[in-house]
């Protein structure tokens, strides 16, 4: 918020009266303010970005919203979404998460948040069967990257720091997301007769993730113009 328009605010907060687009004539006003930001206004306010005394006058009921990755509810955020985007649609079951999809999503770092869940579900949803149950093959394929291992920690952009190696265990799961992975393309590429925009478009990823994955899903799964 530029720091001009913020004066005005407080203006409006403090003493409870408006002036109209083209008018002098001051309004009163009765009104409930509720903000919401992802800022760090205490930082803004170092930085002299953001005014200190319309911080107090704002902050009252503070209630904060974690980050998805953070969520201990997940289960119950996804199957709401689920209802909310109606993607369980007329005449059609209710749409429901595989548990091992469920415990990848506890372990995904979920970089682009509540976007990134509710576009991947409508993936997914797109992709299900008659049983109506989102599993691993309906996931698209960037999703396999945003995965932690097992108790990994969740905080991005860890710098220069050096990282531990992969365990066992881990490297199995990896293996096996790749598997699930390469399988997905190759059941979107017999599914679309080998076409491999049209599989790209039905798994949400681009043409070259399609021919980076090849190897594993076979050429002979392409249209023969595709080749």
């Amino acid at each position: 918020m530029p720091y001009p328009l913020q004066v005005r605010l407080l203006r409006v907060l403090q003493e409870r009266i408006v002036n109209p687009l083209g008018s002098t004539k001051a309004i009163g006003v009765d009104i409930a303010i509720i903000c919401a930001t992802h800022r760090d206004l205490r930082d803004m306010i170092a930085q002299n970005r953001f005014r200190e005394d319309l911080y107090y006058r704002l902050n009252g009921l503070v209630v904060r919203l974690p980050p998805l990755r953070d969520r201990t509810d997940l289960a119950v955020v996804v199957q709401k979404m689920l209802q909310r985007e109606t993607l369980s649609g007329p005449g059609r079951r209710p749409l429901s998460v595989a548990p091992d999809v469920m415990a990848l999503f506890e372990r995904c770092a979920w970089p682009g948040n509540f976007r990134q869940l509710a576009n991947l579900l409508r993936t997914a949803a797109a992709m299900v069967d008659d049983d109506c149950e989102i599993r691993c093959e309906h996931l698209p394929d960037d999703f396999f990257d945003d995965v932690r291992p097992d108790g990994g920690p969740a905080a991005p952009g860890a710098g220069t720091q050096p990282q531990a190696a992969p365990t066992p265990a881990f490297a199995a799961c990896d293996a096996r997301l790749q598997d699930v992975a390469a399988s997905a393309i190759a059941a979107a590429l017999a599914r679309h007769g080998g076409n491999v925009s049209a599989a790209a478009r039905a798994l949400g990823v681009s043409r070259n993730t399609i021919y980076r994955k090849m190897p594993a899903a076979g050429p002979d799964a392409l249209d023969p113009d595709e080749r």
